[in-house]
């Protein structure tokens, strides 16, 4: 598709998120960047951009392509919890927290973002916060190992350990 119409935005973003699965990070951020080249206006094209950032580890980079495609289509749950993660990984829990707020009540079904939202607690010493957003996810999606472990520890942490116990046993 790209040879017969290189300027065309989706083949550029599929391309995009195609490397990002498979890991070929800096293929997806080229793709992302013709993408955005294409069609600047792309909110989807900039928090691609900013998925491909945050598996380089630069999360101020990726900050900027979140805020980018929100300046773009601000109801975009996607791009808020995006970047949530982002401020996370740059220690900005405070910006962090406000931007999993915003994606939660844009999409109050995202495991992603409430997960984002308990780790946050977490740091804030808010343990039983974080059990209350970690039962949440878990409400959504009971097969998800990693927040089963992430909620015994804080549980473990908060000394409910029945609970913690349950946790770690899924």
């Amino acid at each position: 598709a790209i040879q017969l119409a290189p300027t065309q935005l989706f083949p550029w973003n599929n391309l995009g998120i195609l490397f990002n699965k498979l890991n070929r990070n800096e293929d997806a951020l080229v793709a992302f960047q013709k993408a955005i080249e294409n069609k600047p206006g792309d909110a989807v094209s900039w928090s691609g951009l900013g998925d491909v950032y945050m598996k380089l580890s630069r999360p101020d980079d990726a900050i900027h392509s979140y805020l980018k495609a929100i300046e773009l289509t601000p109801k975009f749950p996607i791009a808020w919890t995006g970047l949530g993660n982002a401020y996370f990984s740059a220690n900005n829990t405070e910006n962090a927290f406000k931007a999993f707020q915003k994606a939660f009540t844009l999409n109050n079904r995202s495991t992603q973002t409430i997960v984002g939202l308990a780790k946050v607690l977490v740091l804030q010493g808010r343990e039983n916060n974080a059990i209350q957003a970690y039962e949440a996810a878990l409400n959504i999606d009971p097969k998800n190992s990693t927040t089963w472990d992430e909620l015994g520890k804080v549980c473990l942490k908060a000394g409910s350990h029945e609970k913690a116990v349950v946790a770690f046993g899924k």
